[in-house]
């Protein structure tokens, strides 16, 4: 196997198979068809719900973990003079009348759903008439509404992909590998992630995966060096998705450190690579991104 050959298989083995997808379709009707099921429950009827996140984004990666499921409300009964904390209860009791064996609880502002192989965040939120990006999502204190803009994403990603010859997408799903093998996924936040590797590659443009990932953790390494505070605004342009980063000292020393030790072995992979030394490229990028399973 040659380092192209084995990041193409990388990138394979973290894409959802065709059984997996399917398994989230068929989670998501039967959340859907509890709510529906309800009579306290009013939905939108066209496009009652939308996946939004990293699933959407089809930036998720093998093995599953959340899956964030927005339900489109009827304003006018469940939103309009209303807190969130009332459509909360209603979805909560619909659910667990139809799921009953399934455990869930309620982590403001969603819903947590927890399947045997993957977990949804499930959203009520309020459409606009004239915006098909903009929602009201509940606050976290379930006390009022506040703007989203879940779609938004969806665009700039598209568009950074295809300015990458659609190796942008795979390489964030190995970034997000990376992550999971150092046990920063869950203090780290996927957004941030994808929004970091689109602020390297704005500078950069990515000509295959070995050099790639290098240039990523040497942005991204320049950049966290570089900046003492948040730096990573927004799609809507409303605060930094990476403050909570800079709120805790450990976690972000944690980070750079991460980094650092990616920069060198990643570039330590590529020199081998480059030099003909195909066998040790790959054992040290196996290293990086950890074994997975076929």
């Amino acid at each position: 196997m040659t380092v192209l050959q084995y990041f193409n298989d990388l990138a394979s083995r973290l894409n959802l198979t065709d059984k997996q997808i399917e398994s989230v379709n068929t989670s998501r009707d039967r959340i859907l068809t509890a709510l529906q099921s309800s009579p306290k429950i009013s939905l939108i009827y066209q496009k009652p719900c939308f996946y939004t996140g990293s699933y959407s984004r089809d930036t998720i990666i093998r093995p599953l973990d959340d899956i964030d499921l927005y339900i489109r409300i009827n304003y006018s009964k469940h939103g309009e003079g209303k807190s969130p904390r009332e459509i909360i209860v209603l979805f909560i009791q619909a659910l667990k009348k139809t799921l009953p064996a399934t455990p869930m609880k309620v982590s403001p502002p969603c819903i947590e759903i927890i399947f045997s192989d993957k977990r949804f965040e499930v959203i009520p939120v309020i459409s606009y008439k004239d915006n098909d990006d903009l929602y009201d999502i509940p606050t976290f204190d379930l006390k009022g509404w506040e703007l989203s803009y879940p779609t938004l994403p969806n665009k700039w990603l598209t568009q950074a992909n295809k300015r990458n010859g659609g190796l942008f997408i795979p390489l964030i799903k190995m970034i997000k590998q990376w992550i999971r093998n150092n046990n920063l996924r869950k203090p780290i936040k996927s957004f941030h992630i994808e929004l970091l590797t689109d602020l390297v590659f704005s500078a950069y443009k990515i000509e295959n995966y070995p050099q790639g990932v290098y240039t990523w953790f040497y942005g991204v390494d320049k950049l966290l060096r570089d900046n003492r505070r948040p730096f990573i605004t927004e799609p809507e342009g409303y605060g930094y998705v990476d403050e909570y980063l800079f709120k805790n000292p450990l976690l972000l020393a944690a980070l750079r450190n991460r980094i650092n030790k990616g920069l060198k072995l990643s570039g330590t992979a590529i020199n081998h690579w480059l030099k003909g030394n195909e066998s040790v490229a790959i054992s040290l990028l196996k290293n990086l991104f950890g074994i997975l399973s076929k």
